[in-house]
């Protein structure tokens, strides 16, 4: 009996930690680690959409498990799904290929992939070693 009444309390904290909503802040900088100005931040499960302001950043009402999506034109749109309270920093590229009409393989695709993600992962490392993302704090 015991057992179970504790295992019940754990189950509803959990319940309610996880319906909790809570406001989430981020930045969002381009390849060239520059503020993107009005880029659209959407919560998908509440249809809220923000933009970001002149220095990049943004807060928005968000629960655990909410997928956020953010767009700009000329720019790839990504998607997060929140699994913690952390700030969000994101670096938004165009990672489309362009084959300009030549006919590749799923290698060749793969290989490009691979290049976007490379690339990314060195703009992440500058990002960090230039403290662009100390506006979050």
């Amino acid at each position: 009996m015991k057992r179970t009444f504790i295992f019940l309390i754990f189950i509803i904290s959990v319940h309610s930690i996880y319906c909790q909503d809570f406001l989430i802040k981020g930045k969002i900088v381009d390849d060239k680690l520059s503020d993107l100005l009005a880029v659209n931040v959407k919560n998908l499960a509440s249809n809220q959409h923000v933009l970001t302001d002149e220095n990049g950043l943004f807060e928005i009402e968000t629960k655990l498990g909410d997928t956020l999506e953010f767009s700009f034109v000329g720019l790839t749109t990504d998607k997060i799904t929140i699994s913690d309270t952390a700030n969000i920093k994101l670096i938004m590229i165009d990672k489309s290929v362009n084959c300009l009409g030549a006919i590749w393989s799923k290698r060749d695709y793969k290989k490009a992939e691979k290049r976007i993600q490379k690339r990314l992962k060195a703009l992440y490392k500058q990002a960090d070693k230039n403290q662009i993302w100390q506006d979050l704090r």
